[in-house]
């Protein structure tokens, strides 16, 4: 009788497996403009022409009183250099040159007064100019750039082959 036990060879196989996670890339970017401030003043532009005007006649109040007050004080000097040239003379009245018909003759005849007439001051207006220079601040923009790179995970299972024998015997033995 031979014996020939039944083998059995079982396999199970696993495949292999590859997974992947991924998360994707973010790209944030935030801007702040550049900034110019321009402030002008406008230029302040100052005509005087008070010393032409005067020349004209049209003075100030202040200037009319001094120049009226100067004028008072020269009329009054030459009013007092006059009579008293007029009594020094006066005082010689009894020789001949003592000139009472040229002290007679100046009471009675005055020159005319000079008058004068200008077109154009002999002064030119006084002018002042005030520049101001334009002030100018600029505030420079910003960028800011947050990257945040794509990430992907992998998982790899190797595949498996898993095996085993069976054996089965059908040992009959009779006796």
């Amino acid at each position: 009788m031979a014996f020939f036990p039944a083998v059995r060879l079982e396999l199970h196989i696993v495949s292999h497996t590859f997974e992947f996670e991924t998360t994707r890339s973010t790209l944030n970017i935030e801007k702040k403009a550049a900034a110019l401030d321009i402030a002008i003043r406008p230029p302040k532009l100052t005509v005087d022409q008070t010393l032409p005007r005067e020349e004209a006649g049209f003075r100030s109040m202040l200037s009319f009183a001094r120049y009226w007050a100067d004028q008072a004080r020269e009329d009054i000097k030459a009013a007092i250099e006059e009579t008293a040239s007029a009594g020094d003379r006066l005082q010689k009245i009894e020789l001949p040159q003592s000139g009472l018909v040229e002290l007679a003759e100046q009471a009675l005849y005055h020159d005319p007064p000079e008058v004068n007439i200008q077109a154009i001051p002999v002064h030119p207006p006084e002018i002042r100019a005030e520049l101001n220079p334009p002030q100018i601040r600029f505030t420079p923009g910003n960028l800011q750039v947050d990257f945040q790179p794509a990430v992907i995970k992998s998982y790899y299972s190797p595949g498996k082959i898993q095996g085993q024998l069976v054996v089965k015997s059908n040992l009959n033995v009779n006796v």
